[in-house]
């Protein structure tokens, strides 16, 4: 099993067969761009696959792959033969036993198991292929992207978005639903995408069931861990929102959510600023030197900021690169058990304590 989880990279990189007429997105930013050159109109539509990792037909795709890695004429076969690759993908499938709760032992004869390291890999293999033949005799949607098993598409009329799910289901062993946008409004990965006149206008969208845990300020955890998260509030806000209205909407609902979480008003301000300060900077700053990344394992405790302190005085002091023209950088993270345990401060117990009140004022201009 290590010797299939050891191909997985190199894997990743031959199983792409999609076509250049098929998005298959990797990230809500990739989303986004393809938002900003699309054109309105027509049905908003989200196509889903139903239990996607658990319902994949295992001997289909393993099929799918060996055709892809060892047929393909623009692909490098790997450095094992098809029968040996074939059988540790089997291995790692078919045959990997899982106790339940009584302890007895079970193998999952089809479908792939729920966290299992191949799970991503088969789910974007297959979806792809079945995008692929289905894509070579039916015409593509005006817009067309997807993440895995989710699918959002914008096409001319509803018939056509019906004889799209009818292939899909004709292609594969799969069950798909649809759903279609409400006033004109659709929520798509952490997107809310709305249909206007002549483009398309987007915001950040939290589901209902959101209870608005992060982590918490006052947990005993490295500060950057904390500061990473208020970043992450404020870039989301930035990138996601096409107004500056709606910009100022997340930025309001987001320093809500991180005070009640514990995190200080004056450190939600400062990368606030700082967010703002980058995301309208009209020069682009040069490109860093590359540098030479060291990355070291620490164990947490009240300490750590000497021990962090301690350890850049060595590296700064002893550590020379042979390319002078490079730095070096140490990167020092942490994962342990006990960091693990108190990363997180909520209770996500339905009790809830009332929301805490903010009376922080942002101090900055709208743009012209």
């Amino acid at each position: 099993m290590s010797r299939v989880f050891s191909l997985l990279a190199r894997l990743n990189t031959l199983l792409t067969p999609y076509t250049p007429d098929t998005y298959s997105l990797k990230s809500s930013a990739e989303f986004l761009q393809v938002l900003q050159s699309a054109p309105p109109g027509g049905f908003i539509t989200s196509m889903d696959v139903e239990s996607l990792f658990t319902n994949i037909p295992v001997d289909k795709t393993i099929s799918m792959i060996a055709d892809r890695v060892y047929q393909d004429p623009s692909v490098t076969p790997l450095h094992i033969p098809e029968h040996i690759l074939r059988s540790l993908l089997e291995i790692c499938t078919k045959k990997a036993p899982f106790p339940n709760h009584r302890g007895h032992m079970y193998l999952q004869v089809d479908g792939v198991a729920m966290g299992s390291r191949l799970g991503v890999v088969f789910a974007n293999f297959y979806m792809g292929t079945v995008e692929q033949r289905i894509f070579a005799n039916v015409c593509k949607p005006p817009v067309y992207v997807c993440y895995i098993d989710d699918t959002f598409l914008n096409a001319d009329s509803q018939e056509e978005i019906d004889n799209l799910r009818a292939a899909f289901h004709q292609h594969s062993s799969l069950s798909f639903t649809t759903e279609y946008a409400e006033n004109n409004h659709f929520p798509f990965l952490d997107v809310l995408v709305e249909q206007q006149g002549t483009a398309f206008s987007t915001s950040v969208y939290t589901k209902p069931t959101n209870l608005g845990l992060c982590m918490n300020g006052e947990s005993k955890c490295p500060e950057h861990y904390k500061n990473s998260v208020i970043k992450a509030y404020v870039c989301r806000s930035l990138s996601h929102c096409s107004s500056w209205q709606k910009t100022h909407e997340e930025l309001d609902r987001a320093t809500q959510v991180l005070v009640n979480n514990g995190h200080k008003n004056r450190d939600i301000q400062d990368t606030v600023m700082k967010g703002l300060e980058n995301w309208y900077q009209q020069e682009p700053r040069p490109a860093p030197p590359e540098d030479i990344k060291l990355f070291y394992r620490g164990r947490f405790h009240k300490w750590y900021k000497d021990n962090e302190k301690a350890l850049k005085n060595i590296i700064k002091e002893h550590v020379t690169p042979t390319d002078l023209t490079k730095n070096v950088q140490l990167i020092i993270y942490y994962a342990s058990k006990k960091t693990s345990s108190l990363i997180m401060k909520n209770n996500p117990a339905p009790q809830q304590e009332p929301l805490k009140k903010t009376n922080m004022v942002y101090r900055y201009k709208c743009p012209s």
